[in-house]
């Protein structure tokens, strides 16, 4: 085929053009083709122009035209990143695990297939771990939303919620609270009376308490009135006394004594009666002059017995400030019984109502009291005709020196309503378990250093519990009743009647009872006197807390709300300030006004203050929050044991057998250390081992052991009370009918009481009874307890 002879050229323009137009001419077949041997160049300035003749748009990125330099860096990481780990680690972890998760997933429903089927077995596989794993965080405390849990595995951490309790501790709310309670008389029963009980209760309201049940009981009560005392002695002088309301004792009967003998009897002790008597001054009609004792009830009934037909009481006052106050002590009476004095050891809400004059708690005499000064004019008279001078100076009197008129009418109501305000957190674990944590409230006048010091104090740790309840989201494990407790000063009634209104439950539910009414700042130091029971003796004594003080844990040996739950077997502790254990002035009258009180706090008086509180904080935490229930049984059969000497020593000669009561303390010694080990067990596995995290079979079994700890002291309880006082049934701890003031006085009440009547028989009778319970009870502890 022949070549063309044209040579292959650039397409210009106008070829370009003409082609267009569809004149194109074709090389003729016969013509020789020849490929160019190089590409075809273009002509610069067309090329120029057709770049000119095109439009060009520009895409401005603001951020990288800034940072042109920044971005290069990034991108130039992005790609390493990519390369040097997304891609390895895709490569050689998770596509690998991918398939070995596919093979996993293959074999898994393999197996369930033959269970049955594999979807749905597999969503309560899934299901079950979602749910232990919810459990395990939630119980460790390793839930991230920000707020500390204040617990430890399953269970508190006292620690942190101690530390921020003494963060949230309000002083300043605190004294307001202390300020307002103490700005009015309040006498049980009194409109002042229902104003601060009002005020506790929106208090607890405030703070989320739960209000329980009504707590009002229409009790005995009783007032100032008339009452009279005219003097005159031997020589003609006459001395009449200007008595005023403030001159009243509570539940004080009504009573005159005419012409009758004056006699200064110091403190009324047996001692005292029997030089008295040496001195021509037997009880009839005669009036007695006295100062106050510890228990002014007692002072009273021993003048009364001995045929006595009134008792003035001195005050205390030894400055000028102090001279013409008035102390308005009590006179009640609890050898036999307490609670409403018309229904000693029954709930008022009976029908059965006793005469005052049948009633034990009353006295049968009456009593006023007077000023310091009003006894210092009465014991010149006295001492003109000297008598019997005592160890204080005071002269008794001569038997003819001084007669007296004495006239006593208070206002009376037989049932008059008295409110009790009680508040209750809800455990969280064991809710058929409790606390109580109560203060008295009632007041002759204003008390700001008792009772109210005690009820401020109340007030403060309520909201102290409801902070770390709002804080941390925590709950006790247990229950805990906040209660301002009413009628204090007229036989207890408000804390006997809440138990005698329902006392199976309570009796039940309740395990310990802390008494705060006696709190206060002592002016030589940080000192706490603590009378409690054995099975805590160990607790109190063995506290390691924050806060330092100089503590005497002793044996309870005082009557107070917390009595009639003593001698139903629910062991108590009773938190004093050695001061005001002992009533020192100001306490019981109306100069114990929060302007007296403020005076003698500073900064320093504040910051004990705030320990104190904190102190019954860390106190309750540990009973209501520990897992196990802190009693220790061994100290408790120690302690026993202990005072079984001391009962042995003061029955003399009288031949007693206590072989079978030694042996049974003896056994219950032994339960003592093999619960001790039990619990060392359970803290050793539990709290050490595995990090607070506790089995539910074990969770179960303390649940029953708590309540066998919680059961032991009501055990020793006989149901028939002791001879002639039904009142108090606890065989083992508890007042003696006769006074004692020796340190084992309050254990074996019932041998003891026949050892003083020198009655064999029944202080036989009363071994046989309690070492029959305590065999009862160890046998019990340990049918129950397959642990132990």
């Amino acid at each position: 085929m022949p070549r063309s002879s044209h040579k292959y050229t650039a397409v210009d323009r106008d070829d370009q053009e003409l082609s267009n137009e569809g004149n194109i001419t074709a090389n003729s077949p016969e013509e020789d083709l020849e490929l160019p041997t190089n590409p075809p160049e273009y002509d610069n300035d067309r090329a120029a122009e057709f770049e000119r003749s095109m439009e060009h748009f520009e895409i401005i990125d603001p951020f990288l035209a800034e940072n042109s330099v920044e971005s290069s860096k990034v991108e130039r990481l992005k790609l390493k990143f990519q390369r040097y780990i997304v891609v390895p680690v895709r490569e050689r972890i998770t596509d690998p695990l991918a398939v070995v998760m596919a093979i996993i997933s293959r074999k898994f429903d393999y197996y369930l297939s033959k269970l049955g089927n594999p979807l749905i077995l597999r969503r309560f596989v899934y299901v079950l771990f979602v749910s232990c794993f919810i459990y395990y965080i939630t119980s460790s405390g390793l839930l991230p939303n920000g707020t500390a849990t204040g617990s430890r595995g399953m269970f508190s951490d006292h620690q942190q919620l101690m530390t921020y309790a003494k963060r949230a501790l309000d002083m300043s709310k605190m004294e307001n609270d202390l300020e307002f309670i103490s700005s009015m008389s309040h006498m049980a029963g009194t409109k002042g009376d229902m104003a601060i009980a009002q005020y506790i209760e929106e208090a607890f309201n405030n703070n989320g308490l739960r209000i329980v049940g009504d707590a009002a009981f229409d009790t005995y009560l009783n007032y100032p009135g008339n009452a009279t005392i005219n003097v005159q002695s031997s020589s003609g002088k006459v001395l009449e006394l200007n008595l005023t309301g403030q001159n009243f004792n509570p539940l004080s009967v009504e009573g005159e004594a005419l012409n009758a003998k004056l006699a200064y009897a110091h403190l009324g002790t047996q001692q005292d009666f029997d030089l008295l008597n040496q001195n021509g001054f037997a009880g009839e009609n005669t009036v007695l002059l006295m100062r106050y004792d510890l228990y002014p009830g007692e002072q009273v009934k021993r003048a009364q017995d001995r045929g006595y037909k009134g008792v003035i009481f001195v005050s205390d006052g030894y400055g000028e400030e102090q001279i013409d106050s008035v102390q308005q002590a009590s006179v009640q009476n609890f050898r036999t019984s307490m609670g409403d004095p018309l229904s000693p050891g029954w709930s008022s809400a009976s029908n059965r109502r006793l005469p005052l004059a049948d009633s034990s708690i009353v006295p049968k005499i009456p009593t006023i009291p007077i000023s310091r000064r009003q006894g210092e004019d009465l014991q010149k008279l006295l001492a003109e005709s000297q008598g019997l001078q005592f160890d204080d100076g005071w002269y008794s009197g001569a038997a003819d020196g001084v007669t007296v008129n004495f006239m006593l009418k208070p206002i009376e109501r037989q049932e008059h309503t008295s409110w009790s305000i009680i508040g209750k957190v809800e455990g969280r674990e064991q809710d058929d378990k409790a606390i109580i944590l109560s203060a008295a409230r009632d007041s002759a006048c204003t008390g700001c250093t008792y009772p109210n010091y005690g009820t401020a104090t109340l007030l403060s740790l309520v909201q102290l519990f409801q902070q770390a309840k709002y804080k941390f989201g925590w709950k006790p494990l247990r229950n805990i009743y906040f209660i301002s407790f009413d009628g204090s000063e007229y036989g207890h009634a408000g804390a006997t009647e809440f138990l005698e209104s329902d006392a199976s439950k309570i009796g039940e539910e309740v395990y310990a009872v802390i008494d705060i009414s006696q709190l206060g700042i002592d002016p030589s130091g940080p000192k706490l006197d603590i009378q409690t029971h054995p099975l805590l003796f160990e607790f109190f004594n063995g506290d390691n807390s924050m806060m330092e003080f100089e503590k005497n844990v002793r044996q309870v040996q005082q009557y107070g709300d917390w009595s009639a739950y003593s001698t139903n077997g629910i062991p108590v502790a009773i938190l004093s300030a050695p001061h005001i254990l002992e009533r020192k002035y100001p306490i019981y009258t109306c100069d114990d006004t929060f302007e007296l009180f403020s005076k003698k706090m500073d900064s320093e008086s504040w910051e004990r203050s705030s320990d104190l509180t904190l102190y019954v904080l860390q106190t309750c935490l540990k009973l209501i929050d520990s897992p196990m229930i802190p009693f220790d049984v061994e100290k408790y059969a120690t302690s026993l044991i202990a005072l079984l000497d001391d009962l042995k020593e003061k029955s003399g000669e009288m031949g007693l057998s206590f072989r079978y009561l030694a042996a049974e303390l003896g056994a219950w010694k032994r339960i003592g250390e093999r619960v001790n080990s039990w619990v060392r067990t359970w803290e050793n596995m539990v709290l050490i081992e595995n990090e607070g995290l506790e089995p539910s079979l074990l969770s179960v079994s303390r649940w029953a052991f708590n309540r066998r700890l919680t059961s032991i002291e009501k055990y020793h309880c006989a149901a028939q009370g002791l001879p002639n006082r039904s009142f108090y049934k606890n065989v083992l701890f508890g007042p003696t009918a006769k006074y004692q003031d020796s340190p084992g006085s309050w254990s074996f009440p019932g041998i003891r009481d026949a050892i003083v009547d020198g009655d064999k028989p029944r202080a036989q009778n009363q071994i046989i009874i309690a070492a029959n319970l305590l065999q009862q009870s160890s046998a019990l502890f340990l049918d129950n307890s397959q642990e132990v």
